[in-house]
């Protein structure tokens, strides 16, 4: 009877030491699993729950897009097998991201400069970046994306039946013609300003396999999904990105 006072007082002291030092927590985001793309113009994304206290440290998703040039016209779904044909470069970039980011025996946690290096940039949307349009979810909920011949790009937020919202490229990007998600001469003609000093069009990358100032026929864009938190150091959190797809804009 006498050891229970010394029994108590070494399970307060193990207790304390474990729920104040020396075990760090850990963080994690679930990714977008679920995408249905059909006739390579509708996509319906469902977002995972995140609102829960699980994860209490997220915040958003986010999507990351670049721009394809191509001589190359496909129309409907495209087929990961295209890639290189469309632009050589487009499959350097999926390959890049599948081997870092997606693969599951080498993974990393991807960041912010994880995209911005490749050349990646934020969507936006006409009244709000899409940070303040996909907000976390309070329950698994889809969202669609449509390319719509002669408009730009929407995004709606099918949960809630709203009002489709056009995406906007992003605007540190000095874009040629505008910031619209569709096909134009201008886009095609003059491309990514290429050079030691690139001033517009940093989304976008004409084919590498091609010289010299020309117009292009088509143009694609390469999107990705991450989910999106802030950790204890208020660092930026991101998920396993998951690749939405390859889109002719038309």
């Amino acid at each position: 009877m006498r050891r229970k006072p010394k029994l108590l007082f070494l399970s307060i002291f193990l207790l304390f030491i474990f729920t104040t030092c020396g075990i760090d927590e850990l963080f994690f985001l679930p990714p977008v699993t679920h995408i249905s793309v059909s006739g390579g113009t509708d996509i319906i994304i469902t977002l995972p729950n995140i609102s829960t206290i699980t994860y209490y440290y997220a915040t958003n998703f986010t999507i990351y897009y670049r721009i394809y040039l191509s001589d190359v016209s496909v129309d409907g779904s495209i087929l990961e097998t295209q890639y290189s044909t469309l632009n050589p470069q487009l499959e350097t970039d999926f390959n890049d991201f599948n081997r870092t980011f997606i693969n599951p025996t080498n993974v990393q946690v991807p960041t912010v400069s994880s995209f911005t290096n490749r050349s990646y940039y934020r969507l936006r949307t006409n009244n709000a970046s899409v940070l303040s349009l996909i907000p976390p979810a309070s329950t698994p909920r889809d969202i669609q994306i449509n390319f719509t011949a002669g408009e730009s790009a929407t995004i709606t937020d099918l949960y809630a039946s709203a009002t489709p919202i056009a995406l906007l490229r992003n605007n540190s990007i000095s874009p040629i013609p505008d910031y619209y998600f569709q096909y134009s001469s201008e886009l095609a003609t003059y491309g990514d300003n290429t050079g030691p000093s690139k001033t517009y069009n940093n989304d976008v990358i004409n084919n590498v396999t091609a010289s010299g100032l020309k117009s292009y026929e088509c143009a694609y864009v390469s999107m990705y999904i991450v989910t999106e938190g802030i950790q204890n150091n208020f660092q930026a959190l991101y998920s396993r990105p998951k690749h939405i797809g390859v889109f002719r804009l038309l």
